[in-house]
């Protein structure tokens, strides 16, 4: 062989060890960003989990606040219901109530006039005749 060719196979195998050199270092990185990647997906994955818990619970508690709001308008509702009726029975009640005041109001009236009034009248016609 010749000192050219030599020479050349030389050059050959420093250009080859380089490019194994870069191809390695190019490599590395990537190996360095798959496993940054991979852990950011893993801390990504985490906190999808945990929002996913986060947000069955907040689901849970809206679940369970829609269902105590319901209870309580059903019981408003109830109430409401109750408060009408009672008005009504406190209307009628009072109406019987009045009644009787206007019932007793005629009873003294009547026992008025009849007690007071008789006497005076009876006295009038004896001295009139």
């Amino acid at each position: 062989m010749s000192q050219l060719e030599e020479n050349l196979h030389q050059i050959g195998r420093k250009i080859d060890q380089q490019v194994l050199r870069v191809s390695q270092r190019d490599v590395q990185e990537l190996r360095e960003q798959y496993e940054k990647a991979r852990k950011k997906e893993i801390e990504a994955n985490q906190m999808l989990l945990i929002e996913r818990s986060r947000s069955k619970t907040q689901e849970r508690e809206i679940d369970r606040r829609r269902k105590q709001l319901e209870e309580s308008t059903d019981l408003i509702r109830k109430l409401q219901t109750d408060l009408d009726e009672s008005r009504r029975v406190a209307s009628g009640v009072k109406w019987e109530l009045r009644e009787n005041e206007i019932r007793a109001c005629f009873v003294f009236d009547f026992i008025y006039n009849n007690y007071y009034h008789t006497p005076v009248l009876e006295n009038k016609d004896k001295y009139y005749k």
